[in-house]
């Protein structure tokens, strides 16, 4: 049994409606010694009162209540004054496991690393799927050059982590993803549990969603300004990926993929998982995309579901918020 303080932090700004869930799933913990730190960022509804309510059951509750000052200084803050050992963050609107802290502490130790995720189960507004993130640490590297390899609310980090890196207050959004890159860049070693441990609950008031624009203009800096620092082949690759325009720069980035995750070893599952990720995140393509996509993967085994979705995206103009890619959600859930 690992008894090591782990000091959980998690920031609320108008969470009243899936506040008392959030706060349960931690307070319920199966690894016992912790202390929960909660930022009160300047709520103006409830959840003051929700957690003053919940503070006089669980002593190991810490409030620091204020104005407004944003997630990233909260986390700063909060991270400032905790006692652990070990850092856990949680969103005021997800759901961990029971076995979570225990699970992850377990996992760090016997993989020698300095952060550790877990895969998750995103549900809400009509949703239900499982998002499998790369799991050892050379697969994070490569996959923080096309976008972040981690869950935020499910990271949980040695605090020695944080003598060399912070939040970066000045991105508005993707902290994490930033985050995530300034840990590889300080040589910490970085992993992911392969099994869901959080409930990541999905809804239209979340930041991600309100400002998708700005984290994607924001993801594409971070990404390309990692890729400089981690050597020539990645930033050359995280320039292409900035600019698509026809099925030759899908040839091309193929091959770029496929040449560094060579470089770092990765196994061919890892390989055809890293290509069908970026082809499928290509928010517009035509056919011709997928029948170079289809002639530079046909080595590797295929997933017939995961096919059918990259061929039918390819056919159909559609992204994330389009009435065409809702139907296809339809489809796919009647057929499998």
């Amino acid at each position: 049994m690992n008894y090591d303080l782990i000091s959980v932090i998690m920031a609320v700004y108008n969470g009243e409606k899936y506040l008392i869930e959030a706060m349960e799933s931690i307070l319920d913990q199966t690894h016992k010694n912790f202390e929960f730190i909660i930022i009160n960022d300047g709520s103006k509804d409830d959840s003051i009162k929700i957690i003053k309510k919940y503070m006089e059951k669980d002593k190991r509750i810490i409030l620091i209540d204020r104005e407004n000052k944003g997630l990233p200084y909260s986390l700063n803050e909060g991270i400032s004054i905790s006692k652990g050992k070990y850092i856990a963050r949680m969103d005021a609107d997800d759901i961990s496991h029971s076995n979570r802290l225990e699970k992850q502490l377990s996992y760090m130790k016997e993989n020698n690393l300095d952060v550790c995720g877990s895969f998750i189960k995103i549900f809400g507004e009509n949703k239900e799927q499982i998002i499998k993130n790369p799991i050892t640490h050379d697969e994070i590297k490569f996959r923080l050059i096309i976008m972040s390899g981690l869950a935020h609310p499910t990271v949980i980090f040695k605090k020695e982590v944080f003598e060399k890196v912070e939040y970066q207050s000045s991105y508005k959004v993707a902290q994490d993803y930033k985050l995530w890159t300034d840990i590889i860049i300080n040589n910490f070693r970085i992993g992911n549990i392969p099994e869901v441990l959080l409930n990541y609950r999905e809804h239209t008031s979340q930041a991600s969603i309100k400002k998708r624009d700005l984290q994607e203009e924001t993801a594409k800096k971070i990404s390309l300004d990692y890729a400089t620092i981690i050597g020539k082949d990645e930033k050359s690759l995280a320039l292409d990926l900035q600019s698509i325009n026809s099925s030759s720069d899908i040839e091309n980035i193929i091959n770029k993929i496929l040449i560094i995750s060579n470089k770092y070893k990765l196994s061919d599952i890892s390989k055809s998982n890293e290509i069908k990720n970026f082809f499928g995140n290509i928010e517009y393509k035509d056919l011709s995309y997928y029948i170079m996509y289809y002639k530079k993967t046909k080595e590797f085994k295929r997933n017939f579901k995961d096919e059918f979705e990259l061929l039918v995206k390819s056919i159909i103009k559609t992204n994330n918020q389009s009435t065409s890619y809702n139907m296809l959600k339809k489809v796919k859930k009647w057929l499998y």
